[in-house]
């Protein structure tokens, strides 16, 4: 039984740890003596690029997808196969070919122009660069 409680500890103290990585390189060593920051810093910054793939992919897919319904229902009203809105005029070619050239950059505009996407660029590129920079760095600097 006290194995099993020595693992659960473990396994907590790591996730703590995780959580703690997150903290400037500076107040690391309050916390080794309860747990392993500097061994969970490479765990961090993989879960930080995760939790922004786990949001942003599904959040860009709904984006996307907005977008391409925006642009086939008023290219269906162009054309006639569709009526338009009640109010509105039917919409021209030209607004409809540059509706379609606007939904091919839909990732762009997902990135730079949504909260969500900003956010999940944020995580991503800052995840990337922990990640980087804890695999490039003298692994005695991080002891000390």
């Amino acid at each position: 039984m006290q194995e099993l409680r020595d693992i659960v500890d473990a396994i907590v103290r790591f996730a703590a740890a995780i959580a703690l990585s997150v903290a400037p390189r500076r107040y690391w060593p309050r916390f080794e003596t309860w747990v392993p920051v500097s061994r969970a810093a490479l765990s961090s910054a993989l879960a930080t690029v995760a939790l922004s793939a786990a949001i942003g992919i599904p959040a860009f897919f709904q984006h996307a997808q907005a977008n391409a319904e925006q642009a086939i229902d008023l290219t269906l009203q162009a054309t006639g196969w569709r009526a338009a809105e009640p109010g509105r005029k039917t919409p021209s070619d030209e607004m409809v070919r540059a509706l379609w050239g606007a939904s091919y950059l839909s990732l762009f505009s997902f990135v730079f122009l949504t909260p969500i996407g900003l956010l999940c660029t944020y995580l991503g590129a800052t995840g990337t660069f922990r990640a980087v920079s804890i695999v490039a760095d003298d692994a005695k600097a991080i002891r000390s």
